[in-house]
């Protein structure tokens, strides 16, 4: 947070893996103008004395840690869509790009990229034949030819988003059995969250545990065996 005042603040909240979840510790109202700040349980606070945004940013960096400087490409163009069709679409798109020259640097799909069916509506014991760490054939028949061609022929790097939590049945007994699951659903789009529209419950991976996130990355390596470069 930075203040025109002078002054620039980063609270530090310990709370994860606590109950209510999605709650913070410390909350604001704004009236007038004015914000007033409050808090409900213990946090950390460091006030930083900065007269301008660019000083409180170096003092937060100094404090924290200078970031590393992202690759090149990362300040470029990336096209995402949720709604890739097909093999032949995703290199259609890639050649229009380039046919059109326009800047493109990436495209990232959605959790199209390795499954056929939406798990919006699984039930908290998912389905059997759902496949939470593979390839949408339709999409990806042959994912490190095509990927490594994309790089090569178009010049452009492949991203996949994917949600945090599982669709499969055995892999969900898995979680459930080690305790890594969240006790909540996803929220349904809204704050305060909308229970009667919320999804994916007792599905939602608990990223505070150390165990899980060794488990859940080594599920992920072989994307970038294959050439995922995000």
């Amino acid at each position: 947070y930075y203040s025109p005042d002078g002054y620039a603040a980063l609270g530090v909240v310990g709370n994860a893996g606590e109950k209510p979840w999605g709650h913070y510790a410390a909350n604001y109202t704004i009236s007038k103008g004015i914000v007033t700040w409050s808090f409900v349980r213990p946090f950390e606070l460091y006030l930083m004395p900065a007269a301008t945004l660019h000083e409180s940013t170096q003092r937060l960096f100094d404090l924290v840690g200078k970031p590393r400087v992202l690759p090149r490409y990362a300040f470029g163009f990336f096209a995402s869509r949720w709604g890739w069709e097909s093999r032949a679409y995703i290199e259609d798109t890639l050649s229009r790009f380039r046919q059109g020259r326009y800047p493109i640097d990436a495209v990232i799909m959605d959790f199209e990229w390795f499954t056929n069916e939406s798990d919006y509506s699984f039930n908290s014991s998912g389905k059997t034949y759902y496949k939470d760490f593979g390839y949408n054939p339709v999409l990806w028949p042959n994912p490190k030819e095509q990927f490594a061609a994309y790089r090569k022929d178009f010049n452009i790097r492949v991203g996949l988003l994917r949600k945090a939590r599982l669709g499969n049945t055995k892999l969900l007994e898995l979680v459930k059995e080690k305790g890594w699951l969240l006790p909540s659903a996803e929220a349904g789009g809204s704050w305060p969250q909308n229970v009667s529209q919320a999804y994916a419950q007792d599905r939602c991976l608990n990223f505070s545990d150390p165990e899980l996130r060794e488990w859940y990355s080594k599920q992920q390596e072989h994307y970038l065996d294959d050439g995922v470069e995000f």
